[in-house]
């Protein structure tokens, strides 16, 4: 049964944990490559534009008049809702544990969401998009098929690859949004950019402790964010990667910001004392939602890498 002190000791450990992931915040959420959806839904409906037909030229007197209908692309973000419940022995005291911020099981419950807050964020960038009116039957639409670019950079990342990705920004004409785009990549990729000579100056490094993982940037143009991946030197857990890996290759995504729109909340913070389920143990459950989808093809780009063996 819950008590007062019991209620104050979740809501202590919810504003501490909200503290302490906004304080750490997930690599795309460091990126500012998402527009984050307001409100407090399992579906969210994002309305966008196709794109225009061309004027026309009136090259006569009193010319009958031609109007075109506005044309509406609605996308659909379902989100998907985690959790995850910890048993803690009475003998620990429990209180300590849960309210301090720099407490370890704060701070995994932190890097486990930040984590699946960046794998959904990735794979949605690269992934199939659901389109249609809302009410109506929704149509799934490929990353190909929605204007999503794969570059093969599977020989390397040499500056002409880099070239590319800049380029068909540019040519895609998505606007100011490259600049302050995000290249999310493992070590590999890293290293293979730190070889590039072309790429080696003081706007390559930081040391901003608020965005550690901001390695550099392509061009002045292209913020780089570095995550773990399986390569020779570390073999990193499937279920702890960030960028899927397929054989001996991975995509590695170029975000455009507002390349996503995205959605992550702390729905609940449950704790139980003296848990009836066991002898002498508290229980701590959080559970949270995470959802994001592409708002348009042409703001990502695909780089396929070879893994490091």
């Amino acid at each position: 049964m819950s008590s007062y002190a019991n209620d104050a000791l979740t809501m202590a450990f919810r504003d501490v944990y909200q503290l302490a992931a906004f304080d750490g915040r997930s690599v795309l959420e460091q990126a500012g490559v998402c527009e984050m959806a307001r409100g407090d839904h399992a579906y969210y409906n994002y309305e966008g534009l196709d794109a225009m037909t061309a004027p026309t030229q009136i090259t006569t007197k009193n010319a009958a008049a031609s109007p075109t209908a506005v044309s509406a692309n609605n996308r659909v973000m379902v989100t998907k809702v985690f959790y995850k419940e910890m048993v803690i022995d009475d003998v620990a005291d429990i209180k300590e544990v849960i309210a301090d911020p720099k407490s370890p099981l704060v701070r995994q419950f932190m890097d486990w969401a930040n984590l699946i807050n960046d794998q959904e964020g990735i794979a949605a960038a690269l992934g199939n998009v659901s389109v249609g009116a809302p009410g109506t039957t929704l149509s799934t639409v490929t990353a190909a098929n929605d204007g999503v670019v794969t570059i093969d950079a599977t020989a390397g990342l040499t500056d002409a690859v880099v070239n590319k990705i800049v380029t068909k920004f540019i040519n895609l004409e998505t606007g100011d949004n490259t600049i302050g785009a995000a290249f999310i990549c493992t070590g590999t990729e890293q290293a293979e950019l730190l070889a590039l000579t072309t790429e080696i100056n003081k706007l390559y490094l930081t040391s901003d402790d608020k965005r550690k993982n901001l390695v550099g940037r392509l061009r002045n143009m292209i913020n780089v964010f570095t995550v773990p991946g399986s390569d020779a030197e570390t073999t990193v857990a499937s279920t702890r990667r960030r960028i899927p890996e397929s054989g001996s290759t991975r995509v590695c995504p170029v975000i455009q910001k507002g390349g996503l729109y995205s959605k992550f909340v702390i729905d609940k913070v449950v704790y139980t004392k003296d848990n009836p389920n066991y002898a002498n143990s508290d229980t701590l459950k959080i559970v949270f939602r995470v959802g994001h989808m592409r708002t348009m093809g042409q703001r990502v780009i695909g780089v396929e890498t070879t893994i490091e063996s």
